[in-house]
């Protein structure tokens, strides 16, 4: 649930009706799309935003991978029409491809389609930054990305947006592969003895 121009909306990806067009232009018109249904409206009205294979909701941001990759943010301000803008990759040159994407009411961050690095940018920023690591589940909290290397074996980090930039706040023992992560940014995760061939308790 987040906030569209005239209020609090519900968003979600979901299956669009037979009469909708064809949205991702694949000759079908059964496809796979972001709808804002407007709450604060009566009767409430359903929004079609776009293609859309994964979509996050924090706040007043909704992040969404169109097909392929494209990596894209929805934003409403108060009173004003909502926005849809894309996000660059870090080099600020092209469109940023994404296999994943994640976000909360202060940043938003992605697995990128090209090297698999966790990418963020704070909200209301168009380019993303390269954290510089490979990564594999991930998850964000405020202005927090956590997530696990894609190593072996792999390691549980933690960034944290700081005056306009990501810094490293964590970085756990090897052996991580789960972990869970509270609304107030506590994060709970376990560690592979057979990853480490150590007994660790």
């Amino acid at each position: 649930v987040g906030p569209t121009a005239s209020g609090t909306g519900i968003f979600r990806p979901g299956v669009a009706t037979p009469d909708e067009l064809d949205i991702d232009g694949n000759g079908a018109t059964r496809d796979l799309v972001l709808a804002v249904l407007d709450l604060a409206t009566d009767p409430p009205v359903l929004e079609v935003v776009g293609a859309a294979r994964q979509a996050a909701v924090g706040t007043d941001t909704v992040a969404f991978l169109a097909p392929g990759g494209p990596l894209f943010v929805r934003r409403c301000a108060p009173a004003t029409s909502c926005t849809v803008e894309p996000l660059l990759m870090p080099d600020g040159a092209s469109h940023a491809l994404a296999s994943a994407v994640a976000t909360s009411d202060e940043i938003v961050c992605a697995l990128l389609a090209s090297n698999g690095h966790v990418a963020c940018a704070a909200a209301g920023e168009t380019r993303l930054q390269d954290l510089g690591i490979r990564g594999r589940a991930f998850g964000v909290v405020g202005p927090n990305v956590v997530f696990t290397t894609d190593t072996f074996p792999s390691q549980l980090r933690s960034f944290a947006l700081q005056g306009g930039a990501f810094a490293s706040v964590y970085s756990g023992p090897p052996g991580t592969r789960r972990f869970v992560l509270s609304e107030n940014g506590f994060a709970a995760y376990d560690r592979c003895e057979r990853d480490l061939n150590q007994d660790l308790n």
